[in-house]
């Protein structure tokens, strides 16, 4: 409903009236609508709107927090893959090397042929190839991972707690229960719902006729 105060106060010109006067008039108002525009749900709409609207803001604020989270995760862990990659591929690469000693000592002996050597060489030069991607796959990595900080590009990092990888019991009907607390895209339909709901509420209203009482 809608309430109006009105004070009017009017003041006689002496110059124009024989006799100074003045009158006074208060007036008090009162309108409710009784079908179009009734109802406290159609009136909160703006502000029920507006508070949904918010809390859409802190759950597109959650959801780039828990991207980010799971970014830095991946990204570490893909670093500290990288990382065991260039151990392994170094080990691989100075068997190679000494394997293509032996070879090259064997041959100068001549108890290997000598076009043998071709395939050591060649066993050689993938491993070289294969060690400098790695190398390169690290150096992404870690740029990568310095970005999600927000780190100086120049830091190094060097990784010195172990991951510990424990068993996890999946139990469906609790991760459907944490999704459906907690994730941010379910919550957001949640309330786009919701909003619609309301605005149905408000066009079904607006069909109706007017109808007040005023006193």
């Amino acid at each position: 409903g809608q309430f109006s105060l009105s004070w009017t106060q009017s003041v006689i010109d002496p110059w124009q009236a024989p006799v100074d006067g003045f009158g006074s008039d208060l007036v008090l108002s009162f309108r409710q609508p009784l079908l179009k525009g009734g109802g406290v749900d159609v009136n909160r709409a703006s502000q029920v709107f507006a508070m949904r609207q918010e809390h859409k803001n802190l759950l597109n604020l959650k959801e780039t927090l828990m991207n980010i989270i799971t970014q830095v995760i991946h990204t570490y862990r893909s670093f500290l893959l990288a990382q065991r990659g260039i151990e392994i591929n170094r080990l691989s690469l100075e068997r190679s090397r000494h394997l293509l000693e032996v070879n090259r000592i064997l041959i100068e002996e001549g108890r290997l042929a000598r076009v043998e050597i071709i395939q050591a060489e060649a066993d050689l030069a993938n491993q070289e190839l294969s060690f400098r991607e790695n190398e390169n796959a690290l150096d992404s990595t870690r740029l990568e991972l310095l970005k999600l900080l927000d780190i100086d590009r120049h830091t190094l990092i060097e990784p010195i707690e172990p991951i510990q990888v424990e068993p996890v019991n999946l139990n469906v009907e609790r991760l459907q229960q944490i999704v459906f607390e907690n994730q941010p895209g379910y919550l957001q339909a949640l309330l786009s719902h919701k909003n619609a709901q309301t605005k149905l509420l408000l066009a079904k209203n607006n069909k109706l006729w007017e109808l007040d009482v005023q006193a």
